[in-house]
């Protein structure tokens, strides 16, 4: 400091102060150098998204402002907790990914098709192709479907675990949390290499199995008393008359009648299989033999809450069986890698990639993965049925049902890969340097998380978006008990 006013004092008045910038600039640069080292595994600040506005962005133009039922009830849905905020909001992630997760995505031999969402609630049992009543076990709901480097995946795996460690209070040093990423590799490179499907390979899993007995005792009479009056009418809640806390709200909807029976048929005259499976063919069949159309909201959705769904009762119309069946009818919009920029944007209708993505990467495919246009929208078209039951975060309490967790989420997601060429490439991607990257990635996106979720909390536009949804949601309650 001595030298720098010796020299100021030797110097005319426009050299002092070009030296005083300097002096500035580099104490400046400093000083950021330290804040940078203390916030090392913190939220950065400086590329910090505001989360409303991201949301808002990348999924209003899919959900009407206007409609309570839309972005409103997805936000309402994502202030419920931390945990919700990372299953309804991959948007988020995927956006953090672009400047977090740059290795991976220069890594280009690794993009691969993937399932997109691998949460625990997107493992359970689901209707198989094969005879009508099949139930297998694997990764559900392929909404979320894109092609983006294997380690995204893997990275949405062990941030997941971890967000159901941190709600059930277990305790993850650094062993435990290298554990745990061995488990998933170890068990990802079974579900990818196995010539046997995530059923056989789970089946003596206590979870897995808890699942598939439960599957086993249900039957579709069982499903159609519990959504369908004696009128052949859809109850307007689900459980029925369940004012206090129910799981589905069911809002008549017959002006969707004709669409639906014209998509339906679009389905069926391009599938062979569609068309085998179906009594009926043409668009005038299909409509009267519709009963009832009901627009779903599923209280307890995570991330395709906000989506437009229906379901659509239907007199017999499958030729192997001889009852009604309810038709589950989904809007699908581009997945959130997709709808961010992280991921190209896919070619075909958002519903055609979903319902062909689910046929190639599960393992045995869906019963049915169809699909059809109603306008500029695409719908995917599948069954509405007792057999799907998905694990939750709760089936995860302590550590080694956490572990147990790991491996059946790497099982299921390693599954999906076994195209050809695909295990070898991926398979000289798990490394010890890979499980560092993931353990370091999921550090500093569980903070940017909590950050993100504080945020959004703190939003009074997010609370009058909550508002709004609540208040749609009590008045058809009310309605319904009249």
């Amino acid at each position: 400091m001595a030298s720098i006013k010796h020299l100021l004092g030797r110097t005319t008045v426009k050299y002092r102060l070009l030296l005083c910038v300097v002096f500035v600039l580099v104490i400046g640069i400093a000083a950021a150098a330290v804040v940078r080292q203390a916030l090392r595994g913190q939220p950065d600040s400086g590329s910090f998204t505001d989360p409303l506005d991201l949301l808002k962005r990348t999924c209003e133009s899919y959900m009407p402002a206007d409609d309570p039922y839309a972005f409103a009830l997805k936000i309402r849905r994502m202030l419920q907790g931390y945990e919700d905020m990372w299953g309804g909001g991959k948007e988020l992630f995927f956006d953090w990914c672009r400047t977090h997760a740059a290795d991976f995505l220069a890594d280009r031999q690794g993009w691969v098709p993937q399932h997109g969402d691998p949460h625990a609630g997107n493992l359970g049992t689901y209707l198989a192709a094969g005879t009508f009543g099949t139930v297998a076990f694997g990764l559900v709901d392929y909404d979320e479907s894109h092609r983006l480097p294997v380690q995204l995946e893997l990275l949405q795996i062990v941030i997941g675990l971890r967000v159901i460690a941190e709600k059930h209070k277990i305790p993850l040093d650094s062993a435990k949390q290298r554990e745990l990423v061995q488990t998933l590799f170890d068990n990802y490179t079974v579900g990818l290499t196995s010539d046997r499907t995530p059923t056989q390979l789970l089946s003596t899993d206590p979870l897995v199995k808890d699942l598939l007995r439960k599957a086993g005792r249900q039957s579709y009479q069982q499903d159609l008393s519990l959504y369908v009056d004696e009128k052949g009418r859809f109850h307007r809640l689900i459980p029925p008359g369940e004012l206090r806390d129910p799981a589905e709200l069911l809002r008549p909807a017959p002006e969707m009648a004709g669409h639906i029976a014209a998509g339906i048929a679009q389905a069926i005259a391009r599938s062979e299989p569609l068309a085998k499976l179906f009594r009926y063919r043409t668009e005038e069949q299909i409509r009267a033999a519709i009963r009832d159309v009901a627009r779903r909201i599923n209280l307890r959705s995570g991330g395709s809450q906000g989506v437009r769904k229906y379901l659509v009762l239907m007199d017999k119309p499958f030729t192997t069986a001889d009852h009604d069946i309810i038709l589950y009818v989904k809007q699908q919009i581009p997945s959130a890698a997709e709808r961010v920029g992280l991921a190209e944007m896919d070619s075909r209708p958002a519903a055609q990639r979903c319902a062909e993505d689910s046929a190639s990467l599960a393992v045995p495919p869906p019963f049915m993965s169809a699909w059809f246009r109603i306008g500029d929208d695409s719908y995917t078209l599948s069954i509405k049925e007792p057999w799907t039951r998905e694990l939750g975060r709760d089936d995860a309490w302590d550590y080694e049902a956490l572990l147990r967790m790991a491996r059946i989420s790497a099982v299921c997601a390693g599954s999906t890969h076994r195209q050809d060429g695909l295990p070898q490439i991926i398979r000289a991607r798990l490394t010890p340097r890979l499980a560092d990257q993931l353990l370091r990635l999921s550090n500093e996106y569980l903070s940017r998380l909590r950050a993100d979720s504080k945020k959004l909390k703190s939003d009074p536009r997010a609370d009058a978006l909550s508002f709004a949804a609540r208040r749609a949601v009590l008045s058809h309650i009310n309605n319904s008990a009249k």
